[in-house]
This record gives structure tokens, sequence and C-alpha cells, in this order.
């Protein structure tokens, strides 16, 4: 139905089945739209090549809501519920509450705005479960668009207008090499994310992003998820979406990209987050402000797994298209609450762990971790780094107990500029056993980053290595201060530069040797029974109890 006003849709039953079919409400002129409300209390299928609920908006009038409520949808295909505006007009809400959603093969719900006018909020809301899989089985164009592989996807999309809040709430959501996303292409922002679970698996390159490609600016992202928030896998292949970008062998990830002056937040909280096989966080600006930074990425979760190429990286700098870009503002920032952390390359030749990066003259974000225990091994990592003129961010942990390794190692990196510092905070122990925590300045005058390690019990080197490094100018401080410093003959202490005043060694402890505290155990093998004594015959004798007449 369609016209000035546009008419109402209401539809009630027990099943709709839509097969080569189309449900639209468009207004054409000043006149705002009209509802289109499918209230079915058993099913909605809609399946095929571009089978639509549309509400479109074409003059100043504001295009209708789409309502739908029932305890089963399924999309599949290239179908879709679709909202949008082509001029002065807002587009319309889309509100879905169900039991179960289930979208495959390149099925989308998207809120969009191509006009001036508002992009409109896009509300799921499903008690049991919402699974989204796959990418379509063929290319078309939409909207002069081209959807080339395109993935199954919930979205909110603004060109010149607000882009739209993206709210999904259920018990169970599960990705496969899908998109939920909210993006800007032109002068409008994007609009937030929230997620509400019970449990989220991302896996095969699925994607949860917020975006701004132009001067609109990014929207922030926040994650609620009770039990497990799992990324894992890449996808192997490539896609375009609707906004032209092309994506390949892409990860799984939660991501903020933004070619604006400021970035948006991440925020995620979760019982257990695992990252495994290259699973992604990242908040990254392109922007050309010098005074903006990244969005900052907040963590907090009772237990935090990262291996196998997973990573936590916030930074200026990142791949799109193939190309590096970098922008000219501030690296974000990185904090992370947690009872366990566990960082594990785990027969991985990738990256593994958590990073802070800068690549242009401003300064890179500081990580801070707070938690009961952390544990990095087999090449893991906690790094700071600048590859540019910018200063390294800093590192600040807080832990009950640290265990560094197998290689794994905490480290702020600075090529040419001022190196980051390092404190770590222990009430019990630090453990380094052949691992490291460096600062460090490649080249130029930059001073090295100081290294302070504050209050545990024990700090325990075997093999380790502590050391502030520089190259012209000053080398960083070491200050340790510990009841305990146990350390072996080949670890390493060390503040230098190679050029410059080296640093200070400071420790306020009693030095023990740690060759007094292990004994090497001898190789041979001894029989048991030579070093027992032969029982005495009282140990052999026998015990009886014999019946008495009369008792």
């Amino acid at each position: 139905m369609s016209g000035k006003g546009g008419g109402q849709v209401f539809i009630r039953g027990g099943q709709l089945v839509m097969r080569d079919a189309v449900i639209q409400a468009n207004t054409m002129a000043a006149q705002n739209g009209k509802v289109i409300d499918l209230q079915l209390n058993e099913s909605i299928n809609i399946s095929g090549e571009l089978q639509t609920i549309l509400s479109k908006s074409f003059g100043k009038g504001n295009a209708g809501h789409i309502i739908i409520a029932t305890p089963n949808l399924e999309i599949i295909g290239s179908s879709h519920i679709l909202t949008n505006n082509f001029a002065q007009g807002d587009g319309g809400n889309i509100d879905i509450n169900a039991q179960q959603i289930k979208m495959a093969d390149g099925a989308t719900i998207i809120c969009a705005a191509y006009g001036s006018g508002q992009c409109g909020d896009l509300n799921i809301k499903a008690t049991k479960s919402i699974s989204l899989l796959g990418v379509s089985k063929s290319n078309y164009i939409r909207a002069g668009l081209p959807y080339i592989n395109y993935p199954t996807a919930i979205a909110t999309t603004a060109h010149h207008g607000t882009g739209g809040q993206l709210n999904i709430e259920s018990d169970q959501i599960d990705m496969v090499g899908s998109i939920i996303s909210t993006s800007s292409l032109g002068i409008g922002n994007s609009g937030d994310v929230q997620i509400n679970a019970g449990t989220l698996n991302a896996t095969d390159g699925s994607i949860i992003t917020s975006s701004g490609l132009s001067s609109g600016q990014v929207g922030n992202i926040d994650i609620n998820v009770k039990n497990t928030l799992s990324l894992s896998r890449r996808r192997v292949g490539s896609y375009i979406t609707a906004t032209g970008i092309k994506f390949k062998n892409n990860r799984s990830s939660i991501t903020n990209l933004g070619m604006t002056d400021k970035g948006g937040d991440i925020s995620i909280s979760a019982q257990t987050l695992k990252m495994d096989k290259e699973g992604f966080i990242s908040a990254s600006i392109l922007g050309r402000a010098t005074d903006e930074t990244s969005g900052k990425i907040t963590i907090k979760t009772n237990n935090l797994y990262i291996s196998q190429g997973g990573l936590i990286n916030n930074s200026n700098g990142i791949f799109l298209g193939g190309k590096f870009h970098v922008g000219a503002g501030h690296g974000g920032s990185i904090e992370i609450q947690a009872k366990n952390i566990d960082i594990d390359v785990d027969q991985s030749d990738l990256p593994t762990g958590i990073f802070s990066n800068t690549y242009s003259k401003r300064s890179g974000g500081d990580i801070k971790i707070q938690t009961d225990s952390l544990n990095v091994t087999n090449d893991g990592t906690i790094s700071a780094r600048s590859n540019a003129t910018g200063n390294s961010g800093s590192i600040v942990i807080q832990a009950d107990i640290i265990k560094l390794t197998n290689k794994g190692k905490i480290s702020t990196e600075a090529k040419n500029a001022v190196g980051g510092n390092i404190v770590v905070k222990t009430p019990n122990l630090l453990y380094l056993h052949k691992a490291a925590i460096i600062t460090s300045v490649g080249t130029g005058e930059g001073k090295g980053g100081d290294i302070t390690i504050t209050s545990p019990v024990f700090v325990v080197m075997d093999s380790g290595i502590i050391k502030a490094q520089a190259d012209v100018g000053h080398g960083g401080n070491i200050n340790i201060e510990s009841e305990q410093f146990i350390t072996s003959p080949d670890s390493l202490i060390s503040a230098s530069s190679r050029l410059g005043i080296d640093g200070e060694v400071k420790i306020e402890s009693p030095n023990v040797d740690l060759e007094s505290f292990l004994v090497i155990l001898s190789d041979d093998v001894v029989e048991a029974s030579s070093l027992i004594q032969k029982p005495c015959r009282m140990r052999g004798s026998s015990f009886f109890v014999q019946k008495i007449n009369g008792s």
C-alpha cells in the first residue's frame, strides 16, 4: 500500500508463509507512513530471493514502523525486512518480539536512511534464541548498491541523517559468518549497538561493529552476556557489503572503526570471554584531528581466555580494503577487570594477547589490568607500542598472582619516541620462568620507560628478564620492592642506554640465589626395597581373638 500517507497493514492469524511476495506501505509526500503490524500466534516464514516486508518514505513524511510478534520467525535466502527513507522524512522503526529467530543465506533486517532524515531504531527480542547463519547464495543490486556474497545481517545505516540505535536481546545468540552493525556513510552519526544475551557465539568471521566511514561519529558498542561470549575463527573468502566495503578472510570480531575524529567506545561484560583462533576486539580511528583519540575498550569478566591468535587491540591504524591506514589522533586505552586471565599462543605462530599501538606522532593508549590471577605463557604478550614518533602508552597491572612463562612477555616499546612505563602491583607472587618484562626505545633520544614492581611477598626469576633500555636517551629505571627476591644466575636485570646515561636498578629485598632453593634430582633409578629395613619379629607377628568358655 503506497500513497501520500501510505496505508496500514494488519495481519493476524496462526501462520504467515511468504513465497514470491511483498508486503509494503510507502509514503510519497509530507504525510507520515502508517504501520505494518504482523501478529501471528504460530510462525512467520519468509524465503526465496528478495522477498520483502518494506516501509519507505520518499518525501517529507516519516516512514511507517514495522511491528512483528510471533513465536517463530524464519527468514531464509536474500529476503529482508526493511525501513528506509530517500528524502527529508525519517525512517521507521522495526520492533520484533519472538521466542526463536532464524536468519540464513543472506537474510537481512535493516533500518536505513539514504536521505537527510534520521534512520529508525531496530529492536529485536527473542526469549529463546537468535541464529544468524551464512551468506547469500546469489549476487544482486538493491537500491543501486551491490550485494555480493552478502552475509546474513541485522543493521542500521545512515547517510546524511543520524543512524538508528540497534538493540538485541536473547538467551542464546549464534552468529556464523554474519554481521550485527550500525554505520554512517555520510555526515550523520552511527547509532549505538546494545546486546544483552545469556550466551553469544560469533564464529567464521562474524562481526559486531559500529563504523563511521565519512565525517559522521562512530557509535558505542555495549555487550552484556550472562554466561560465555566466544569469538573464534576467520571467514575463508570475501564479500562486499551494502556500504561498499570489501571484507576478505576477516576475523570474528567486535570492532569500532571511524574515519572521523572521535572513536566509539566498546564495553563488554561477561561471565567468560573466550577469544581463540584469531578472535578479535578492536577500536580504531583514522581521523585527521590530532587531539582526538580512538575509543576506549573496557572489559569486565570472571574469566578471560586469549589463545591462538586472539587479540585485544586499540590503535590509530588499521588494515582496510587491503591497505594500512593511519589516523592522526591518539590511540585509545584498554581497561580489563577479571578474576582470571590466561594468554597462551597455544601452538600458533600468530601474535596473541593485549596490544595498544600508535602509528602517528600522537601517543598510544594505556593498558590497565586488574585481576586475581594473570598467566601469560608460550609467547603470549601484553604490549604497548609506538611505531612512529608518538610516545608509547604505559601498562599498569594489579594482580594477586602473576606468572609469565615460556617466552611470555609484558613490554612497552617505542621506535623513535619516549618509552612507556610498566607498573606491576601484586601482594603475593611475581614469577618469571624464561619470560620477560621489558621497556625499550629503538632509536633516538627518547627516554626508556621505567619498570616498577611493588609489594609482592615473592619475586621469583628463573631464567627471567627484567630490562629497561634506551638508545641515545637515558635508560629507564627499575625499582623492585619485595619481601623475598629469588633469582637464578642466568636471569637478567638491566637498566641501560646504548649511547646515553644508564638507568638505575634499585631492589629493596634480601637477594637470595635460586640455586640454594632448587635441588637437581639424580637421573639414576633406585630400587626402593634396598632402602627398607627388614621388619622385626614383633612387626611380623599375628594377633588372634579366642573365645573363652562362658564368655
